[in-house]
């Protein structure tokens, strides 16, 4: 029935359950629907599918109706697009479900804004629109609870929705004479998420199916047929009512009648009916009434109440696979000891600016009120934490010291604090990491200061004219002074270290092989610090990251701060005010916990917050280096809104703010651009309060945030009279609070701040912290752009060194590996001024900074020499990531010269009289040299000093805006540098890494103070070593892209308990003086020292205390002195490049099978059957689960549940398989004694098989439930293989952030089979990452009814998805580096007979490694004769062998197995000789063993470690397959077939250990991927691999993968001929040639980016998947011919093809191209000129498969193509032909025509053109160009006349991509962003932006004519469009969201022969992503701009549009 044809409705919450009904029973009756959603964004996307993949037609408006302001929104972009409306509901609602004593103001609130006050807003808006049409339906869905009725637990929502109901009856009078009607549709309990989120569910509804006469709960969709009963025409006469659905529950029957006399069958499976039909009861025989239930137990009442709890959790949990959430918190400050003190200090205000203590320093010698007093400040004045009260607890383990480091006790007790509560585990893995400074520490200053002037004293004193006695005399006062006025540094100094400051505060706290960081980047460090964890976390390196920083006053800083002039002179901040005058630091100590979401909430762990978005940039270029720069600090924010958090989400700013007039405006000015443009905005400071808490400054900010989150208050500004009037707060909506605000939690709405951190020298940071709602339904909140890093390898790619006496890097090399002069220790007391062309700084400058400032600089240089245009095409995303370690030499130094006076002083006052004039002849001598050595203070001095400016001064002089970060890690800080760079490389963020280590600072005193960290090699009077080390890092694509030379890889850094040792072993730590004498450049010496070493693998270790430090690497020996002059017999150093060729593998022999990736693609959800329960009458449930009883109580009766692990329940129906075997299994299926109609599987792979600790163990309850279900499916084939049976898995905890559990494959292979050979039955298998029984069941009954093109889906998050193949082939561009050599490793399972010894062979003769085999036939126990002779004459021995055999009492059988053994024998043993001839004698071992055998598993491997340094490839191949059916399969040959695979994995892993191999690839087959008839056992053990690898290479970052390979002719599989000949004659497998199969295999080795699993696929083996699964992978359904899955979705049969030419045809008819409906011209569905690319680019990639369509040339449109309904036309022709192939171009010519043929079937023309295309295809994409955005001042916004209501040409739909159209003085411009359903069956097989380019093309038409008139152009032709990335629309979508679209020139010349004119599409960052150039176009017309008014070409105005096409 289509009566709302025509209608225009908007349903309000209309993404979700009842709302999504509704929308689809409006859009089934014809209406378009307009579904508005606030935060089910996703879900929206999954409706607006599904609805319109029906057929129906929908629009997506995001808005709250709880606000007013987004309800206008939302009414006027209605109002513009549509121009009315004719249906609303009022669907959209919120409210808790609580007792009464729980209610809250806030509560109500909620609920009135969104029922009642969201409803009448939302009614008031619609009815100017509806009464524009001449009336309409207004329909408000209420609830039986609120006005008829009562509740329980309701009362919180009830009075909302009775007001909402009043509402109705008002407006119905109201609205009367618009011709509205206005009604109430209101409903009993639905099924539905919300019902069961009432506290007992089930119970309630239990009580309310019970009182109901039609016996079962309403349904969503029953509902939503009321509703659309009174929207439509059918209800003309109601008004003003309430019409109530209930199933006859409010006719009270059950009040008035006897009770029942037995208890109606239960009608829900399981427990969880969310979106879940309910079967009514079904007559059952007539039985003996039932004994009454005994009393429920209390602990299963317990049981029953945890998982009723659980299943609200996991209703209510939010988390995106990527949030991190905050678990804990803890702080000092001055005035507060707590984040609760710290919250009622920000509420109340203290004056907390006071002068400088007495027990801290004395005032006066380091205080002048002069600005210009030398090496002094003019405020003494600070933010003293005094009153600090440790955690009880805290400080035990810091001992008795009275001097205990300030900020080590801060941290302590902060980490402490923040740690109470937080769950953890034995093996959880931690990281510490903390914003950090050496120059935070008083107790370090003056350690330093101590051995100083100690030193420079003693020095003075021996050269003193007076008596020794005198001399030692005053020695002793000078000592005497030094220790008792700095008493704080001197008792082992080496603890105030900043590591060590480290390592103490998590002494005993944490575990000791926790992963230390002290993070530099100035104020912005503990938000780096937060960013660093959080990227840890993603990347699955930590369970837990603890971020946090620390910082304590000193005089140094204090007085250097003041050269800049940015001390308050007043002595307080005053952040954001007009009087502010700068800033004064503070103490302070913060720390956070952080873990992933998903795992806080499994802990247990109280959320407090959530993370949402970090943004990170450096300032580049500018002026001074402190100076502010508002760009950078824009870079940041923009980043951090990059994702689903837009500024307009952010309630609340905490503004870094520190008071400075400079800074305060800049940073104001960077929040303007993006915060309170469309809402308000608070912005505050807490500075103005605690002052500048310096490092620890964004971690207070952070829990400020959480706490206002907590107490619902965002708290005013303090000391804050009137902002800036250089603000211009006037102009915006940002607000600053004078008084607190209230920021209750509201309904609808997340809250949100925004925590800015900028580091002094241009480092800055931006977090989004959002609150955590435990009330929001899954996927509420979108999630943020925390992407988890990749896997890719970072490949290093350059080095660069800076060490005194070493001028060349050739003489770094030599002192490196050939002896030659090593590098002098120091660069002197005064470091060699650089040359002004190298180092543009002012002399003075020079003179002020410290030395490491400028090392790095010198290092830097030498990188950007060695490839320049790499360097500065990718400067914005280049970061800096130095390691150092301690103090520079320039602090210490000013710390000296600071302290003078008071030192001075300090002598004076102790002065005895000894030695008149001694005293002051040293203190004069000792000033003298102080300042010698260090210029007075000025303002370089600061920024000169600080470790951070080491990092930031590379990013500052070569305008870098990557982030740029300071590490300290102690002597790993290198390490630590190299890691965290690899970090961000891995997450996307960075396309190019500087990183390394540096040490300037050899000082005397240093080495004192660091004497008692070195081991016994230190000696007192050896030098600390000066030297910088600098390295490029890439990924290995972007590397190989670029053609950058790849010196190694980092495999990754850990840190253990162990020490390393080996010759591949460099130790860098303290033990290795010659080492780590360099301090935090000694990692960075030893990495170069590894990149100067053979190829092969190399750690680099650093032992610190306990724990050890150790850096993986594969270094590929470009560097070793044997790559210099190879010696003859070495092996190659590239791969040989024949294995380059992507189209065929030898001379004239092409390649017959290609590479293909499973992806995981989200799948539509199309209906096409009834829903089966998940527990229907009759079930057989398998389960390991012991515990599943308490989920599954209300089974059918007559089900049957068979469980391998001992059940907690006993009822009839469960049985308990002690022992799975064929007799136990038939025995509980006999004892059952009913048919087997269904059967399910349920289990929890988490739970059976925690990873990764099963991957080594196994599973024995997965692997004996894979029995029972094998054994079951067997048992009762007959009864399952019949039309209405099913079989159905479901496996929960399956999947995690799209990466399957490493055991899914187990049973997906069995699922796959069973799904062929039960033909009849419905069989599928659900993997989802729930974890919860009962909301997994609905999921599976849910798919009952769905689609599938495969029987294997995942669901994650809410999305259903499954794997699809992608047409992926290696890439070897250019000389590629091998993998392999001579001193390499391999040890091959399964190695020396079949395809593994082929492919062994050839690795032997192109690589020549040393070869380790494991077989399982004992070569050695033969006799010499079996391996003499020819083969043909041993053959002729068999029947001698087997006479013998019989006369030794054996059978026929027994001796024809022995001879074949022994035939196997002879083909190894051949094997072993070919491998040996090129790998060498005595270098190819083989080893008898069975792979299931754990212990000789373990032997093996370890007797091959024992060799060498370890496994490089381990080649897992070992397998057999006998097939048969699963009817027919014998049960010991299913268990062996499958446990070879499944044994042999598990014991390598066992047998590896720690050492893993570096490479692992597992021999699968396609058999695995796609299962085969009698194949479940073959397909179960190598789909298990598959699976096992994908988590080894996506979650544990192994380097695994597994290769599913089809037949190999004459070997394998393929040797036996009587296989070979059957799978010949049925055309299955291609047969693939053995040099074809070792091809692939070395390609595979060495493609650049390897994926965990591949297959390889022939059109034989094509068609063969076509046969079993119609439509896969394309999942079209409709198969184009010879199945292939990959070749596009033009390509519909393939007519003929060769090498170089092949025809197509497509049929263009709205069945299949139904998308035209969108793009009409003259009401005809039209192809859009700009698709000829996809059409060509699909033609053109099949012919040269390997290669990417990079630019098209000279398009042609001759003659549109339309598609017309109900039409069949002949199909159009699609001819591809090669004309040019070169090296690195291959041009292909595309030409697309039809014949034209009368309705009585005349030819009329034959091969008529429609388009033509010449199509240029390579290697890979050329270098995106960069597009300056222009000034848009003079912007004229325009209309785009294809959207014109007017217009010939009508866009609906995905056409309607661009927005904002305007004309500037420079040319056009829009902005490109379309709304694409993910998974989409049409865009998401597009290969080019064919969207894109049409609407490119669109606003290159854009201008006025006459003033008034915008044209609209048809295309006649296209010279040139050029592509610089392989993406279609709806991957650009989800990669950049939006782009920006220009065309030149300005004016209108599409029109002319020769047109010259430029159209770009560009990301918002100016990079080019595709370019139209001389598009030449005829006009068809004119809209008026001001009228929409059409017009003729000839510019007449007309009433009805013109033909036109496009």
């Amino acid at each position: 029935m289509q009566d709302l044809k025509g209608k225009l409705a908007l349903v309000t919450g209309g993404a979700r359950n009842v709302g999504k009904a509704v929308s689809k029973a409006l859009a089934a009756r014809g209406a378009h629907v307009i579904i508005n959603y606030f935060h089910s964004a996703d879900e929206a996307k999954r409706t607006k599918a599904e609805l319109e993949a029906a057929g129906g037609q929908v629009t997506l408006i995001r808005a709250s109706v709880a606000r007013q302001e987004q309800v206008d929104r939302m009414f006027a972009e209605i109002d513009e697009r549509f121009g009315g409306l004719d249906i609303l509901v009022n669907n959209a609602a919120n409210g808790a479900l609580v007792p009464v004593d729980e209610i809250t103001d806030e509560l109500l609130d909620r609920a009135i804004d969104t029922n009642y006050k969201g409803g009448l807003r939302v009614s008031r808006a619609a009815a100017p629109l509806m009464a524009r049409r001449g009336g309409g339906s207004i329909v408000t869905v209420s609830a039986l609870g609120s006005s008829q009725m009562v509740m329980a637990n309701y009362l919180a929502c009830a009075p909302a929705k009775a007001a909402a109901e009043a509402v109705t009856r008002y407006l119905a009078v109201e609205f009367a004479p618009l011709n509205i009607r206005v009604n109430t549709a209101s409903a009993a309990m639905l099924v539905s998420e919300v019902a069961d989120a009432f506290p007992r569910a089930d119970e309630m509804q239990r009580a309310i199916v019970d009182a109901t006469p039609l016996g079962r709960l309403g349904t969503a969709e029953d509902f939503a047929e009321v509703v659309t009963f009174l929207a439509s025409d059918a209800s003309r006469w109601i008004t003003g009512q309430t019409v109530l659905a209930d199933g006859g529950l409010t006719l009270g029957a059950t009040l008035l009648s006897p009770p029942a006399l037995t208890d109606p069958a239960a009608s829900v499976a399981d427990a969880h009916p969310a979106d879940a039909a309910v079967t009514s009861p079904e007559a059952a025989p007539a039985t003996a009434p039932e004994a009454a239930p005994e009393a429920e137990p209390a602990e299963a009442a317990d049981e029953r109440a945890r998982a009723v709890a659980e299943a609200v959790e996991e209703l209510f949990d939010d988390a995106g696979p990527d949030d991190i959430a905050v678990v804990g918190m803890g702080m000092a400050v001055a005035g507060a000891n707590s984040p609760s003190e710290f919250w009622q200090l920000r509420i109340t205000g203290d004056e907390l600016f006071v002068p400088v203590p007495e027990d801290r320093w004395e005032r006066a010698p380091f205080f002048s009120p002069d600005t210009a007093a030398e090496d002094k400040s003019y405020q003494d004045t600070c933010v003293f934490i005094t009153g600090f009260e440790p955690e009880e607890g805290s400080l035990d383990g810091l001992g008795d010291a009275a001097d205990h480091e300030l900020t080590t006790m801060w941290l302590r007790h902060s980490l402490v604090q923040a740690l109470d509560g937080v769950k953890h585990d034995a093996d959880d893995r931690y990281s510490f990491l903390v914003g950090y400074t050496p120059d935070g520490s008083q107790h370090l200053e003056e350690a330093g200061v101590i051995t100083g002037i100690r030193q420079r004293a003693e020095e003075i004193v021996q050269d003193l004219d007076v008596p020794e006695a005198d001399r030692a005399k005053v020695l002793a006062q000078i000592e005497e002074t030094l220790n008792e006025r700095y008493w704080r540094g001197g008792d082992a100094p080496s603890r105030f270290l900043p590591h060590r400051v480290g390592q103490l505060a998590m002494d005993g706290v944490l575990p000791g092989t926790t992963e230390l960081q002290m993070v530099d980047t100035a104020c912005s460090s503990s938000l780096y610090a937060i960013d660093i964890g959080i990227k840890g976390l993603l990347m699955g390196k930590h369970d837990i990251a603890v971020c946090g920083g620390a910082f304590a006053l000193a005089p140094r800083g204090t007085v250097l701060f003041s050269k800049l002039q940015g001390l308050s002179k007043r002595g307080a901040v005053h952040s954001l005010d007009a009087d502010a005058d700068g800033v004064i630091f503070a103490d302070g100590a913060s720390v956070i916990v952080l873990k992933r979401l998903r795992q806080a909430q499994r802990d247990g762990d109280q959320v407090l917050a959530v993370l949402k978005a970090f943004g990170s940039s450096s300032d580049g270029k500018g002026k001074a280096i402190y100076a502010p720069n508002a760009a950078g600090q824009d870079l940041a924010v923009q980043r951090a809104l990059d994702g689903d958090v837009s500024a307009q989400d952010v309630d609340w700013i905490i503004a870094h703010a520190t008071g400075t007039p400079a800074g305060d405006l800049a940073e104001f000015t960077t929040l303007r651009g993006h915060f309170g443009t469309e809402r308000t905005s608070y912005v505050t400071s807490n500075k103005s309060l605690i002052g500048h808490t310096g490092w620890a400054a964004g971690v207070v900010s952070v829990i400020e945030a959480i706490l206002g989150m907590e107490h619902g208050t965002i708290p005013h500004q303090y000391r804050f009279n009137a902002p800036n009037p250089d603000f211009h707060l006037e102009d915006s909506k940002l607000e600053i609070p004078t008084e607190s605000v209230s920021w209750p939690a509201e309904e609808g709405k997340v809250r949100s701040a925004a925590v800015s951190g900028f580091g002094f020298g241009g480092t800055n940071a931006h977090l989004i912290v959002q609150e955590h709602r435990a009330d929001e339904a899954p996927g509420a909140r979108a999630a943020g752009p925390l992407t988890p890093p990749t896997d890719e390898r970072i490949a290093v790619v350059a080095w660069s060194a800076h060490v005194p006496g070493l001028d060349s890097r050739e003489s770094v090399r030599s002192w490196l590996t050939d002896g030659g002069a090593a590098a002098e220790s120091s660069f002197g007391e005064f470091y060699p001024a650089p040359s002004f062309n190298k180092v543009r700084l002012p002399p003075k400058t020079v003179r002020a900074i410290d030395r490491c400032q400028l090392m790095i600089l010198e290092c830097a240089h030498d990188l950007r020499d060695q490839f320049t245009d790499f360097w500065e095409e990718h400067s914005r995303t280049t970061g800096v990531f130095v390691g150092n370690m301690g103090p520079t030499r320039a602090a210490m130094l000013y710390a000296n010269r600071c302290y003078l006076d008071d030192i001075a002083h300090a002598l004076r006052q102790k002065a005895d009289g000894a030695a008149p004039g001694a005293l002051d002849e040293v203190i004069d001598r000792l000033r003298e040299r102080v300042r010698g050595q260090i210029p007075p203070s000025n303002e370089d001095s600061f920024p000169g000093m600080m470790p951070n400016v080491i990092s930031a001064r590379v990013a500052n002089y070569f305008d870098l805006k990557g982030p740029n970060i300071t590490l300290d890690s102690g002597f790993s800080s290198a390490l630590t540098a190299v890691e965290t760079a690899c970090r961000y490389l891995r997450s996307g963020e960075l396309d190019f890494a500087l990183a390394g280590g540096i040490n300037g600072n050899s000082l005397r005193e240093y080495r004192t103070v660091l004497a008692d960290l070195f081991g016994p090699s230190f000696e007192e009077d050896k030098d600390l070593a000066e030297g910088a080390f600098l390295f490029g890092l890439a990924t290995e694509t972007k590397a190989r892209e670029a053609g950058l030379p790849i010196l190694g890889y980092v495999d990754g850094l850990t840190v253990d308990g162990g020490r390393a040792a080996g010759a591949d072993t460099i130790e860098c730590g303290a033990e290795t003086y010659d080492r780590s004498r360099y301090l935090g450049a000694a990692g960075g010496l030893a990495l170069l020292d590894a990149l100067h070493r053979p190829a092969g693998r190399v750690a680099i270790t650093c032992g610190q205390g306990e724990a050890t430090t150790r850096l993986q690497l594969t270094v590929t020996g470009a560097y070793a002195p044997a790559a210099a002059a190879p010696a003859a017999d070495a092996a190659p150093a590239l791969v040989p490049s024949k294995f380059a060729d992507s189209a065929e593998y030898a001379p004239g022999s092409p390649l017959q099978v290609r590479r293909r990736v499973p992806v995981l693609t989200e799948l539509p959800a199309a209906e096409t059957r009834e829903r089966i329960p998940f527990l229907p009458q009759g079930v057989v449930v398998l389960t390991d689960l012991p515990d599943l009883g308490a989920s599954l109580r209300h089974l059918p009766k007559d089900s049957l549940v068979l469980s391998t692990a001992k059940v907690d329940v006993t009822r009839p129906g469960w049985t308990h398989l002690a022992e799975v075997t064929p007799e136990t299994v038939r025995a509980a299926l006999d004892a059952h004694g009913l048919p087997v109609r269904h059967v399910r599987v349920v289990t929890d792979l988490n739970r059976s098989a925690p990873l990764p600790r099963s991957l080594a163990t196994g599973s024995s309850t997965l692997t004996a439930l894979h029995d029972a279900l094998f054994l079951t499916l067997q048992a009762r084939f007959d009864d399952l293989d019949t039309e209405g049976s099913s079989v159905v898995g479901l496996l929960l905890g399956a999947v995690a952030d799209e990466v399957p559990h490493a055991f899914a494959g187990l049973f997906s292979g069995l699922f796959k089979g069973a799904f062929l050979e039960l033909s009849k039955a419905l069989v599928f298998a659900l993997f989802t990452a729930e974890d919860g029984p009962r909301k997994g069941a609905l999921l599976a009954e849910a798919e009952t009814r769905l689609a599938r093109t495969f029987p294997i889906v995942y669901e994650d998050g809410g999305t259903r998805k499954g794997y699809t193949l992608v047409d992926e082939p290696v890439e070897l561009s250019g000389p590629t580096e091998a993998r392999l050599n001579r001193d390499s490793v391999v040890l091959a399972m399964g190695g020396a007979r079949g395809i593994t010894a082929e492919v062994v062979k050839s690795l032997a003769e192109h690589f020549g490694p040393r070869i380790y085999l494991v077989g399982s036939n004992p070569l050695d126990s033969y006799p010499a004769e079996v391996f003499e002779g020819d083969d043909e004459t041993f053959a002729a021995t068999r029947q001698a062998h087997i006479r013998r055999s019989i006369g030794a009492g054996k059978n026929v059988a027994q001796a024809n197995r022995e001879f074949d053994r022994m035939l196997d024998a002879r083909a190894a043993r051949r094997n072993i000789a070919d491998m040996e001839a090129h790998s060498g004698a005595g270098r190819v071992t083989y080893f008898a063993c069975d792979g299931q055998d754990g212990k000789a598993v373990e032997a093996v491997v370890a007797k091959v470690l024992a060799d060498g340094a370890g496994v490089d490839l381990l080649i897992n191949a070992a397998g057999r397959n006998r097939s048969a059916s699963i009817k027919d399969k014998n049960f010991a040959e299913f268990t062996a077939i499958r446990d070879l695979k499944l044994r042999s994995y598990h014991n390598l892993k066992r047998a590896f250990g720690a050492d893993q191999p570096r490479m692992w690839c597992n021999f699968g087959s396609l058999l695995g991927y796609f299962g085969q008839v009698g194949e479940p056992d073959y397909a179960s053990g190598n789909d298990f691999l598959a699976t096992a690898a994908t988590y080894g290479a996506r979650s544990a970052g192994q380097s695994e993968f597994t290769i599913g390979w089809t037949l190999w002719d004459g070997t394998g599989m393929g040797a036996n001929e009587l296989t070979k000949a059957y799978f010949q004659r049925a055309g299955s497998y291609s047969h693939m040639a053995v040099a074809e199969g070792t091809h692939h295999f070395v390609r595979e080795l060495h493609a650049p980016y390897r994926h965990p699993s591949v297959v390889h696929l022939g059109t034989a083996e094509e068609a063969t998947v076509e046969r079993f699964y119609p439509g896969y992978p394309s999942g079209t359904g409709s198969p184009a011919a010879g199945g292939t899955a990959d070749r596009g979705f033009y390509l519909r049969e393939v007519i003929s093809a060769d090498r170089d030419e092949a025809v197509f045809e497509c049929a263009f008819d709205l069945e299949t191209h139904g998308y035209l409906n969108h793009h009409l011209v003259r009401e005809a569905p039209t192809l859009p000129g700009t698709f000829v690319t996809e059409i060509a680019g699909e033609a053109a990639r099949f012919l040269a498969p390997d290669m990417q369509v990079f630019a098209y040339e000279d398009l042609e449109f001759q003659h549109f193509l339309r598609a017309y309904d109900g039409r069949k036309d002949a199909p159009k022709r699609i001819t591809a032909r090669v004309t040019d192939r070169t090296e690195e171009v291959t041009t292909v010519e595309v030409r697309i025509s039809t014949d034209v043929v009368s309705p009585s079937g005349v030819l009329l023309i034959k091969d008529k053109t429609h388009f033509t295309a010449r199509v240029l295809l390579r290697a890979g994409f050329p270098t995106p160009p960069r597009w300056e955005k222009w000034d848009e001042s003079d912007a004229q916004p325009v209309i785009d006349p294809y959207h014109a209501p007017a217009s010939p040409v009508t866009l609906t739909g995905p056409f309607v991509s661009t927005t904002d159209t305007r004309l500037t003085s420079q040319g056009k411009r829009a902005t490109y962003r379309v709304e694409l359903p993910a998974g989409d069956p049409v865009w998401s097989r597009f290969t080019a932006p064919s969207i894109l380019l049409d609407g490119l093309a669109r606003t290159g038409v854009l201008n006025l004519v006459d003033g008034h008139l915008v044209p609209i152009a048809a295309p006649l032709s296209i010279r040139r469009i050029d592509l610089y990335e392989r993406a279609n629309d709806a991957e650009l979508v989800e990669r950049y969201g939006s782009l920006e679209l220009y065309a030149t020139p300005a004016g209108f010349n599409m029109p002319g022969s020769d047109p010259d004119n430029r159209f770009v599409a560009a990301t918002s960052e100016g990079r080019v992503v595709a370019q139209m150039k001389d598009v030449r176009a005829t006009v068809i017309g004119y809209v008026d701009h001001l009228t929409g008014q059409f017009y003729s070409p000839e510019k007449e105005p007309l009433t009805e549009p013109a033909t036109a096409v496009r």
